[in-house]
């Protein structure tokens, strides 16, 4: 007997095919909810009126005459005597599109949407059975494509397609409206898949679940990687998707306008692989604004679709592979839904993307989303917005908590020469876990400290280690990741200290340490950004000197702020670049590439001198070298990072940079590359300071005498002393290089912050040798934007900031948010000039713009870009010094104030001050950001530039005018103008 998907994916297609149209819903395993046959170009001739208004969409807005040519419509039938079913969906398309644009081609109010849209728009509704009218994601995007070549291969990519019905008419258009097309069409041999994987559960057959988990991940990773990246706001990308002009054009056309908030609108949630994902992975909390949208949304779709939907639940995937036990199973399912919801997952991806739109768009004048959230600039709707998406994101894994891949450590291989700082290879065995990689991608370690380091830290507490520790929300997610602790709800104080981090200090761990004992050397070490100088127990040591019991914090009661398992957070992942190819290496290998991080913090007044070592670097070590430790599990995740895979085309040249153990990734892709047949040139350039820093050099000698490598190696210790920078631009390298560029080679940099800027000025020094001076910026900035560019930048300890030389005061740093001064900004202390950096930011310029002049810590940390090395090391490349921290004292005054009277400290009036001159300075970033679209093609026969912009651009430049004076200074600078003046006009105090 078939299942129950199966068995509605059946009956579905079969009774489409028997009525000769699909408005029942779209859906059947070769075009999943696409239809089979391309959306038709034109209605029958009694209705060609609304298809010749339809055409001329982007001409009515450009010219605002859409109102008035709108009303001239006659109004047409769409009953079922003068419409046949097959143009149901276009003709519902066209009068969806048609009543949005109505609404919000003008500012000007209107009497309300015209009869000849109204009334064949509701006996459309009715007879493709949705509850009301409303423009739904099928009108938008999925009945609303052409292909420009459908004898293209894979024709339903966004390149090879078209707008049915554009309404603006521009490229951003284009762009965003097709790339969820492809994304659907891309998920089709998913649905399949996922049939097929409850048909195994039905079956009792765990390696066919395997096998579909396994094509599900490659699916989703496919969506992640390559679909969702088509949406670039990199504006030197082919590409490129301008997030201003999307913010004023598109993104408010299809929001929901009806007064109730019950018309959903045509957003992600509308999107039905989305919720099928949510039931194929187990998904039951909905509790979020997100979750409750997703839920209304589903009772709108079609009827096969929902039909599919509730088969689909019937059987559950998660349960069975709960059953089952089985760690492979296990570990392929995880891998499978992380690339789903996971944080590096299509989701995590989504949510980060999503920001910086979300962001650029609501400063620039949007107010609602397409779910129906209604905001602006004084209510950061971004901000909101992205915490829900992170707990929507999170609620895919309430009931099935995620988990790691739990493995060995199988062998550790020194691959240093003698005299050289020790680096290894670790061999971890995979058997049995269930993770897949692929060349280029990442292995996240999970560490643990050392005995000894928890033995100095219990002992610094008073306490023995086996105290029982109720532990947190945020614990009870971060134990689960460690194997043998899933269900864990209280764990000993040795175990939190071995799971925590408890080296280095954590700022907020160390202000809230002050918070508990307004230790004044404490303070002083906050002030100076130094706390990561020490580790917790010779803090507490310093503290207890003090009169401070550390006991109070593991006797503390949950939910008191001193609580042990609040102060100390959980530890965090490790990223290792991943040394091996699967194709090539034993089956179950999987090899990292381990320096071992040691380093000494300086005798200051606000630092200990001691010596110190890496957290992961040194558990890896000690698991080989401890017999007790050496059969442990440890946890593990892949990461595949979104830019530094291998190019598609196996043709392409590669150009690799490798600086010391940066070497790591490009073994695993190298071997890869030599397996290929007709694959292109490959080219190593390998810095090191001696030949016993040379690693894996059989292999590279092997790779060399086959063909399948150019070598060039710069010793600079050693020998001729040359560094790998002027290897470059050798005439007989930079020559070779150049044609590689220009013949569309791909470049990758592996290495240390300071390491990949070298190589980036090498490169940015060669492109001007050859191509001019003037043209070098546009051509390097276009190699990053194609994505031929690619950066793995790792950091070790930076250093101190009260080592830092340069500092800058804040009121300074508020000026570089112009071109003519350059773009700096403050994220966490320290100063970063990103006038280069913005061009090469994935998340493009406009968003770094966006907070130029401004402590920028706040979204950083919101996208999680502090816990990210692919954007935090990025980062480092630019840094400049640190902001100077003032010192007021205890200078206070007295306020009168509406409120009364008010004691009001220097340092409390200086934040103000603060506060209200970054609310002046991101209203100025808005403006330029929104005035810029002056220079950007808004309508279709616009380009960029262009002197004389259409009647459409004029408006939305007026609206800007507008909201600049009703909200910009209204709402947002003036209540913390306001709140200055009071304190600063009411001061009576000449301690001031």
């Amino acid at each position: 007997a078939m299942i129950p998907a199966r068995r509605v994916l059946v009956e579905a297609a079969a009774l489409n095919q028997q009525l000769g149209h699909e408005s029942l819903g779209f859906l059947s395993e070769t075009h999943g909810f696409l239809p089979l046959q391309p959306p038709r170009l034109a209605l029958p001739a009694s209705h060609a009126a609304w298809d010749e208004a339809a055409a001329a969409l982007p001409e009515m807005f450009r010219t605002l005459t859409l109102r008035r040519q709108l009303d001239r419509l006659p109004i047409l039938s769409a009953a079922a005597d003068a419409l046949p079913e097959a143009d149901l969906y276009r003709a519902a398309a066209i009068l969806g599109i048609f009543a949005h644009a109505y609404h919000y081609v003008e500012s000007t109010p209107y009497a309300g949407t015209p009869d000849t849209i109204l009334r064949p728009w509701a006996e459309l509704s009715h007879r493709l059975h949705r509850p009301a009218p409303h423009l739904s994601f099928i009108d938008l995007n999925i009945y609303n494509w052409r292909l420009i070549d459908p004898a293209r291969p894979d024709p339903l990519r966004m390149e090879n397609l078209r707008l049915l019905i554009p309404i603006v008419g521009n490229e951003d258009e284009r762009r965003f409206q097709c790339t969820p097309i492809e994304m659907v069409a891309r998920f089709t041999p998913v649905l399949g898949a996922m049939v097929r994987a409850q048909e195994a559960v039905h079956r009792d057959d765990p390696q066919a679940l395997i096998t579909e988990l396994l094509l599900i991940t490659q699916a989703f990773q496919a969506l992640t990687h390559t679909s969702l990246m088509k949406v670039n706001p990199n504006a030197h990308h082919p590409l490129y998707v301008d997030p201003v002009v999307w913010g004023k054009t598109v993104a408010p056309l299809a929001t929901p306008y009806q007064a109730t908030k019950e018309i959903p609108g045509p957003s992600g949630t509308a999107i039905p692989s989305f919720t099928l994902s949510d039931i194929f992975f187990g998904r039951t909390g909905f509790a979020t604004m997100v979750g409750h949208e997703t839920e209304r949304t589903r009772a709108w779709f079609p009827p096969h679709w929902q039909a599919f939907l509730k088969a689909a639940e019937q059987i559950s995937v998660p349960n069975f592979v709960q059953r089952v036990g089985d760690p492979t199973l296990a570990g392929v399912y995880q891998q499978a839904m992380d690339a789903y919801a996971g944080e590096t997952g299509l989701l995590g991806r989504h949510r980060l993307k999503a920001y910086g739109f979300l962001d650029l768009s609501f400063k620039a004048g949007r107010s609602r989303t397409l779910g129906g959230f209604v905001g602006g600039f004084d209510d950061r709707l971004w901000d909101r917005m992205d915490d829900q998406l992170e707990i929507a994101r999170l609620e895919r894994y309430t009931r099935y908590p995620q988990t790691c891949h739990f493995v060995r450590v199988q062998r550790v291989e020194p691959l240093a020469g003698p005299g050289a700082p020790p680096v290894s290879r670790v061999v971890l065995d995979t058997h049995g876990a269930g993770p897949h990689y692929q060349p280029g991608d990442r292995c996240a370690i999970l560490p643990e400290n050392s005995h000894a380091l928890v033995d100095h830290t219990l002992a610094a507490l008073h306490a023995t280690g086996d105290e029982p520790i109720p532990l947190t929300a945020a614990w009870r997610a971060a134990i689960g990741l460690r194997d043998g602790y899933q269900a864990a709800r209280i764990i000993s104080l040795r175990t939190l200290l071995t799971f925590g981090r408890i080296r280095p200090v954590s700022r907020s761990a160390a202000k809230t340490l002050h918070a508990l004992t307004n230790d004044e050397t404490l303070h002083q070490i906050i002030e100076a950004r130094a706390e990561d100088q020490w580790e917790l127990w010779d803090l507490l040591a310093r503290l207890a000197e003090r009169g401070f019991n550390p006991k109070r914090l593991w006797k503390a009661e949950p939910g008191e702020r001193e609580h042990i398992a609040r102060l100390v957070a959980p530890e965090t992942f490790r990223m290792y670049s991943i040394s091996s190819d699967p194709a090539t290496e034993p089956a179950g290998e999987l090899h990292l590439t381990v320096g071992h991080l040691r380093y000494r913090t300086p005798a200051t007044e606000v630092s200990r001198a001691a010596d110190r070592t890496g957290a992961a670097s040194s558990f890896l070590a000690r698991l080989i070298a401890s017999p007790a430790d050496s059969n442990r599990r440890l946890s593990i995740k892949i990461i595949h990072p979104p830019r530094f895979d291998l190019p598609a085309d196996p043709r392409s040249p590669v150009v690799l940079f490798a600086g010391g153990t940066g070497i790591s990734p490009f073994r695993g892709m190298l071997l890869a590359r030599a397996a290929q047949p007709a694959g292109g040139e490959n080219w190593l350039f390998y810095g090191a300071r001696t030949e016993a820093e040379i690693y894996y050099r059989d292999d590279w000698a092997r790779l060399a005498a086959a063909g399948r490598l150019e070598l060039r190696v710069a010793l600079s210790r050693q020998g001729a002393r040359q560094h790998l920078d002027a290897a470059i631009l050798a005439p007989e390298n930079a020559e070779r290089l150049w044609a590689l560029a220009q013949s569309g080679a791909h470049f990758y940099v592996c290495g240390r912050t300071g390491f990949a800027k070298t190589i980036m000025q090498a490169m940015q020094t060669l492109l001007a040798r050859y191509g001019g001076a003037e043209a070098a910026p546009g051509l390097f900035f276009r190699l990053v934007g194609e994505d031929r560019y690619r950066q793995e930048i790792f950091t070790t300890y930076p250093g101190a900031q009260f080592d830092t030389a340069q500092h800058y005061d804040a009121s300074a740093i508020v000026t570089y948010n112009h071109p003519q001064t350059g773009y700096r900004l403050i994220i966490s202390g320290r100063v970063y000039d990103v006038s280069e950096f913005g061009q090469m930011h994935p998340g493009g310029f406009k968003i770094i713009q966006s907070y130029a002049g401004l402590d920028a810590t706040f979204a950083y940390q919101k996208v999680q870009h502090d816990v990210n090395p692919e954007v935090d090391s990025l980062l480092g490349m630019f840094e400049i010094g640190a902001v100077r921290r003032l010192n007021f004292g205890a200078a206070w005054g007295a306020a009168v104030t509406p409120a009364g009277v008010q004691f009001v400290s220097l340092a409390d009036l200086y934040a103000a001050w603060l506060r209200c001159l970054y609310a002046v300075v991101e209203m100025e970033n808005a403006l330029l950001n929104d005035y810029s679209i002056r220079a950007e093609q808004v309508t279709y026969d616009e380009v960029r530039g262009a002197a004389h912009p259409s009647l459409y651009r004029a408006q939305l430049l007026l609206q800007t005018h507008e909201r600049f004076l009703r909200d910009y200074v209204s709402k947002s600078t003036g209540p913390v103008l306001d709140q200055l003046w009071a304190l600063t006009s009411g001061l009576c105090s000449d301690q001031h």
